[in-house]
């Protein structure tokens, strides 16, 4: 092929990309199902919106404080994300806010505002400052078609990605359900802090926080035995009984936030009392909707707290966000694109950081949720991110009461599923050698690994389970450590 003939291809091809119909529709995937909708779609979507609101209002509070952001954060960076992928997502059951494993990776990569104190926060500045970067470089990578990169972290990888950050998660909790205080940034010292302080329990947080998780394993149940007996039904069963099973499946999904308003009405009602002190709650959290402005390009020292968490965060919210996806897609007939998805959160994220917003992404308890909602479109995300406005301008005077032995039955709770116990069985029998890795102690920062390809092209799915107790670490296989 000459150099004429390539030069007109590129240029084809450029002009293709940048001025095809077809190809801004896919960049505004809204273009495409908003003209067939349909007015009988909109209760499905508003059922399933202020559904995934309920959830999201207790785990977004949550997920802050795995975070270590003040508890407000949390709802700021719940609703923005709902109404950018709206307009860039292609997915209709996607919900975009902040989740466990992202939270985590924020805490990993921010200031200390008071490095001695037990319960030590970060500076919400540099949260904000990753969420914008973050942003700007998912957009990037979407633009550039770089969404194949995702491809080559192993799933056995992500796996054993996903359970070291749940135990540490998990284990950071604990402290808060026994109602005792410490600061550690390790998972081996908080196993050794909660024994050492394990004799200044506060059993008023501990039967709380066990009360809570107990309710919230009960109502799951609740929710799955409905959820079972609903697709048996149909159109000539009573609608007493679909009436009935409807209600206990919404009780059971709302699970958190039915567990979190009961935990704040015995708090509220202890205090009314004169019983002060008796249950550590969260206290004042900020009131008012977050003011738009740009993030602080001027705050000091920007790359050295975030250092490679600017590459780290973006591709480990893609990589749960297009997994996510890619999953519902398939299971309920639709199709989505990588690098639109990689364009779609960006957006979330840097329009987020605007309203001071940490790093978000899909997240797959809530999506599967606002599926089996029945969502009929992206604008269920508009109901959900209504709701979570409605919360932070008219209700955070109420957050006030909240248990932290409640959110971090929460968190326990909603981790405690992100555990793949199944895959070590199965690592054994490939690879015994390969099964377990274990890293010496270190601050909870994640590590890149970088691994050779296997020998054998019929070993590459398997390269290494990663489950070390220390710190989550991303493996990025296919290079050679120098």
């Amino acid at each position: 092929m000459s150099s004429d003939q390539v030069q007109t291809k590129l240029k084809k091809a450029a002009w293709e990309y940048c001025f095809s119909v077809d190809v801004w529709k896919d960049r505004f995937p809204f273009t495409r199902w908003l003209p067939k909708y349909r007015p009988n779609k909109i209760l499905n979507d508003i059922i399933a919106g202020l559904t995934v609101g309920l959830t999201v209002l207790p785990q977004a509070l949550a997920y802050a404080n795995i975070a270590k952001l003040p508890l407000v954060y949390g709802l700021y960076s719940a609703f923005v994300g709902s109404f950018m992928y709206c307009i860039f997502g292609m997915s209709k059951d996607i919900t975009v806010g902040p989740t466990a494993i992202m939270s985590l990776l924020v805490a990993d990569y921010g200031k200390p505002l008071d490095d001695g104190s037990e319960d030590a926060l970060n500076d919400p500045t540099y949260a904000v400052l990753l969420a914008f970067f973050c942003g700007i470089i998912q957009i990037g990578m979407g633009i550039l078609h770089l969404g194949f990169v995702t491809n080559y972290i192993s799933s056995v990888v992500i796996s054993g990605f996903t359970s070291a950050s749940a135990l540490t998660i998990g284990f950071g909790q604990i402290k808060n359900i026994l109602g005792i205080r410490f600061h550690s940034e390790v998972f081996t010292l908080d196993l050794y802090n909660i024994f050492k302080h394990i004799g200044e329990t506060k059993w008023a947080d501990c039967t709380l926080g066990i009360c809570c998780i107990v309710t919230l394993v009960a109502l799951r149940m609740v929710k799955n035995k409905s959820q079972n007996s609903l697709n048996q039904l149909n159109s000539s069963s009573p609608w007493q009984r679909r009436v009935i099973w409807k209600t206990l499946w919404i009780i059971g999904t709302g699970r958190n936030a039915i567990v979190v308003i009961i935990a704040s009405g015995v708090v509220y009602a202890l205090i009314s009392n004169d019983y002060d002190g008796y249950i550590t709650i969260t206290g004042n959290v900020t009131s008012g909707l977050p003011p738009f402005q740009l993030p602080d390009f001027q705050a000091p020292g920007i790359l050295t707290y975030l250092r490679v968490g600017l590459i780290i965060v973006p591709l480990i919210g893609f990589l749960e966000n297009i997994a996510i996806a890619k999953g519902f897609a398939r299971q309920n007939g639709y199709r989505v694109e990588s690098n639109q998805e990689l364009i779609a959160l960006g957006f979330c994220n840097m329009g987020g950081s605007f309203v001071s917003s940490y790093p978000t992404t899909g997240s797959f308890s809530r999506s599967a949720i606002n599926s089996q909602s029945s969502v009929a479109s992206p604008l269920g995300g508009l109901v959900t991110g209504s709701l979570v406005l409605l919360a932070l301008a008219f209700l955070t005077p109420a957050f006030y009461y909240i248990p932290k032995a409640a959110l971090a039955a929460v968190i326990i709770f909603s981790v405690f599923f992100m555990l793949d116990y199944q895959i070590v069985g199965h690592l054994w029998k490939i690879r015994t050698f390969h099964c377990i890795v274990f890293r010496p102690c270190s601050p909870p920062t994640p590590n890149i690994v970088l691994l050779p390809f296997p020998t054998e092209p019929s070993n590459w799915p398997i390269n290494t389970f990663m489950l070390q107790l220390c710190a989550p670490q991303i493996i990025l296989p296919g290079f050679t450590d120098s």
